[in-house]
């Protein structure tokens, strides 16, 4: 939801809370009240009080995180799965806290609560489970958050067909080798073990029965459960089967869980058989990328080290001023904590769980502490900071923590980075690098925005506002805003258009725009319903959701829109507006992007000094440029076509030594196949064929081939007399069927064609398929 939150002019306070996290993280509380002014305080003091922020965000094939994600969901997509989203941490199921299985979504229709939608679905859920807090960054695969990847039947199919799936995936989309993958099954389920023995072919010695403790599975203490079956991947097969035990940690990771899902536990602890038999399955995404992301021999030795987690780690790490590799196990440990802990909280405050001493904000508020500070999210419970929303970017400045009196340091001293939104709006966090000194909860602190920034930032917002008026005047009053950005560098404004802009009309906004800002226009904001402000003729982006109470930035005559970001208090202020680009991201949809103020004057200045330098190089006068330029061009393409003559001309003599080469077919036809020089264009190419087919008499044909300049492409010419076409053979199929060979196509008519390839490597190979086509034919 869109909010228009001004900044406060100024107030005290409390820090809210400390947090480490990586760069980039976000979460503080907004401003405590609404303000009229368009431009905002930049400096405020403030106070840190309690409240936790939040942190941010082998022998198999080697894929990344991404990939496997995608390979699993994409497997089970084309075989009938409906792909669908992840539900979020706070779920409707009230016996639990928080998402803890991909399942979840998906339990009353599994307890016949709730009609199925599709027969068979697959998910990447978003996980937090805390019940092995304790066992994160200790062992090799504990976490708080992680995903996992699932595949659903409702009432489809059942246990043979999610078994013979789940080998394909495993030892086929990611080629983990068969013999080091081990099962587990249910220590009654006879069924399964049939199955993965008899019709997989696992041998006995790899399936191992297990109690209800390992392998019955539910999703709480009541609700759908199961029997299950596990796949472990085997990180030391060297060591044989006999006496294995899949709870060796050192050389087994359990990775794939088949849940065959067909009874119900009701509240006294009975079972009872569901309606419908369903298959639940979960990957651990995490797990996966470990077994397929090898760094060293036997792979990555823990979840942490993969691409999923370790860029957190690593960063952490920098910031702490460490090297991960040589750390003594203790601060392996803190480094992983920090990668676990930062991604759970981020995916918790931005699906709207807040800080709080019960439930579900407990837990977030439990995992914030453990978390080691050094590069930290700060909480005030009051700031001068713009927290980014509406496209406008957040604040850059200072936190500054006053030393003892008489002193000229400060007792803390913070970079802020960032400030973002989160808990749905209801928190700002500042994201800051601690340069000196140290924040408790409840430390006063002196807010510094960044002010040359604030003022490149709201000269590019109210252009943008202005932007979208100049659009409307010339393209029609049915342009709307599609999306925008507004930073420190420049402005970005989607609108709905479909067609490009002429030079013309990109002109006249241009213009437009700088009229407005030569107008000196003062800005008017004010606070109102925000039924009121429609019916005050307000522009609100259509689609977007807002408060009941909104925020309006009015330029008189010209401009006005619903907004809660920084703008000028002057149109004068922006100084000058420049459009960039124009451009079509989408269907239907197109982008200006413009720069105005300081960054508009340093575009010109770049600007002026490339033509002043390209002006030097060619000993002209700047505004001599353009003629020279063009002329220049037209002498170009006068040369490029005296080159090609030259190479038709070079390619046709070249072929006239290849008449020697020609062979008689067993019908009696003659046949030249063969291969010209680097860089004969396709024109050439075809000029060489068809006085090479003359020369040879009828019955005959002529294939010919020529590689790019750079080796990597080919192209071929067939040209074929009136008596070979008569005899059934045609350029045009005899070149697409040779191309092929090369990865291309090409056709064209019957007496002569062309066609394209890929891969010029395979044209030995393809010219031998079209003399052989050709020999039968003639």
């Amino acid at each position: 939801m869109r909010r228009a939150l001004p900044l406060v002019r100024h107030f005290t306070g409390r820090v809210a809370g400390v947090a480490a996290t990586p760069v980039g993280a976000r979460a503080a509380f907004p401003p405590s009240h609404l303000a009229t002014s368009a431009t905002g305080s930049s400096t405020s003091a403030a106070t840190l009080a309690p409240a936790p922020a939040a942190a941010a965000p082998g022998p198999a094939k080697k894929m990344s995180g991404a990939e496997i994600r995608e390979a699993f969901l994409s497997f089970f997509e084309s075989r009938g799965h409906s792909r669908l989203p992840s539900s979020s941490l706070v779920p409707e199921d009230p016996t639990v806290l928080l998402t803890i299985a991909g399942m979840l979504q998906f339990k009353p229709v599994f307890l016949g609560q709730a009609p199925r939608k599709v027969p068979r679905a697959t998910t990447t859920q978003k996980c937090v489970r805390t019940n092995d807090i304790g066992n994160v960054g200790v062992t090799a695969r504990h976490h708080t958050f992680f995903e996992m990847l699932g595949n659903f039947s409702f009432g489809d199919y059942f246990k043979e067909q999610a078994i013979r799936w789940a080998w394909e995936l495993s030892t086929g989309v990611f080629g983990l080798p068969a013999e080091r993958v081990w099962v587990s099954v249910y220590e009654e389920d006879a069924e399964a073990e049939a199955i993965w023995r008899d019709v997989v072919g696992v041998p006995p010695e790899r399936i191992k029965r297990m109690g209800a403790a390992d392998n019955f599975w539910s999703s709480g203490p009541t609700g759908p459960c199961g029997p299950c079956s596990e796949l472990y991947y085997d990180f030391h097969p060297e060591r044989g089967t006999e006496g294995a035990s899949l709870e060796d940690d050192s050389r087994f990771i359990e990775f794939y869980n088949l849940v065959f899902m067909q009874l119900n536990r009701k509240p006294d602890g009975s079972l009872e058989p569901l309606a419908a038999k369903n298959i639940d399955t979960g990957m651990g995404l995490e797990r996966m990328a470990q077994i397929l992301q090898a760094r060293g021999r036997e792979g990555v030795s823990n979840n942490y080290e993969t691409d999923l987690i370790f860029p957190i780690v690593s960063k952490a790490a920098e910031i702490a001023g460490v090297d991960y590799a040589s750390s003594p196990p203790a601060v392996k440990t803190a480094l992983k904590v920090i990668g676990d802990h930062t991604r759970a909280v981020t995916y918790m405050l931005s699906d709207g769980v807040t800080p709080s001493n019960t439930g579900r904000g407990y837990v977030l508020r439990r995992l914030l502490r453990r978390v080691v500070m050094k590069r930290c999210e700060v909480l005030l419970d009051a700031t001068p900071f713009y927290a980014e929303s509406g496209g406008q970017v957040g604040d850059i400045g200072v936190l500054m923590v006053p030393g003892p009196a008489g002193s000229d340091s400060p007792a803390a001293h913070l970079a802020v980075r960032d400030c973002q939104k989160a808990a749905g709006g209801t928190v700002f966090v500042h994201s800051a690098e601690v340069v000196a000194g140290r924040l408790t909860v409840g430390t006063a602190v002196e807010c510094l925005v960044d002010e040359q920034l604030r003022r490149r930032v709201r000269a590019h917002h109210t252009a943008t506002h202005l932007l979208q008026s100049a659009l409307k005047k010339v393209l029609g009053p049915d342009t709307c805003q599609q999306g925008s950005l507004v930073n420190f560098q420049r402005l970005r404004f989607d609108f709905n258009l479909a067609r490009g802009m002429t030079a013309a009309e990109v002109a006249e906004v241009e213009r437009l725009v700088n009229g407005w800002v030569a107008e000196a226009a003062p800005l008017e904001t004010k606070v109102m319903a925000l039924d009121a402000a429609k019916a005050a003729g307000a522009t609100a982006m259509f689609g977007e959701k807002y408060d009941d109470v909104v925020r309006v930035v009015d330029v008189p005559g010209i401009s006005m829109e619903l907004c809660g970001g920084t703008h000028v208090g002057n149109t004068a202020e922006i100084g000058a507006f420049k459009i960039l680009s124009e451009s079509g991201i989408a269907s239907g949809i197109r982008r200006v992007e413009a720069v105005a103020g300081p960054a508009a004057v340093e575009y010109l200045v770049s600007l002026d000094g490339l033509v002043r330098g390209l002006a030097g190089q060619l000993k002209l006068k700047p505004e001599e440029v353009p003629a020279r330029v063009a002329a220049m061009q037209s002498e170009l393409r006068s040369a490029e076509k005296q080159l090609a003559e030259l190479r038709a001309e070079l390619a046709v003599a070249q072929s006239q030594a290849l008449v020697s080469q020609a062979v008689t077919a067993p019908k009696g036809g003659k046949v030249l196949v063969a291969e010209l020089g680097a860089g004969v264009d396709a024109k050439a190419l075809q000029e060489a064929a068809s006085q090479l087919q003359a020369s040879l008499g009828d019955p005959s044909a002529v294939l010919l081939a020529s590689r790019a300049e750079d080796g990597a492409k080919v192209n071929f010419v067939a040209a074929l007399s009136k008596g070979a076409v008569a005899a059934g053979l045609g350029a045009g199929k005899l070149v697409g069927q040779v191309a092929k060979v090369c990865g291309g196509g090409g056709g064209g008519k019957p007496a002569l064609a062309q066609a394209g390839g890929k891969d010029a490597s395979k044209t030995a190979e393809a010219l031998e398929l079209g003399k052989k086509l050709l020999e039968e034919g003639l």
